[in-house]
């Protein structure tokens, strides 16, 4: 019985060694293009949806403050910190 526990046990340590082993790492991705989109029936695609219906939903909010001077601060604040989001930034002028 203990044999037979410490053989499962070294096919077990073989069989993970071997897939660590020969698994290989995907290449890192390269910069998205502006105005990537992911395909609807992707999980991606479906995350990519719920966000924009819940930031629709935060700009039609009655609770949204309505101060121009604030909005503007805040969007220049935020474009000016975040060189990758300037394309968005741009559209939002």
């Amino acid at each position: 019985m203990m044999r037979e526990a410490r053989a499962r046990s070294g096919l077990l340590a073989l069989f993970v060694s071997l897939m660590l082993g020969t698994a290989q790492a995907a290449p890192a991705p390269g910069p998205l293009p502006p105005n990537y989109r992911p395909a609807l029936d992707t999980a991606e695609g479906g995350l990519w949806r719920s966000f924009d219906e819940f930031e629709k939903e935060v700009r039609l909010s009655p609770l949204l403050v309505q101060d121009e001077a604030l909005t503007t601060y805040v969007r220049k604040i935020a474009c000016d910190s975040r060189a990758h989001i300037a394309v968005r930034c741009a559209s939002m002028s």
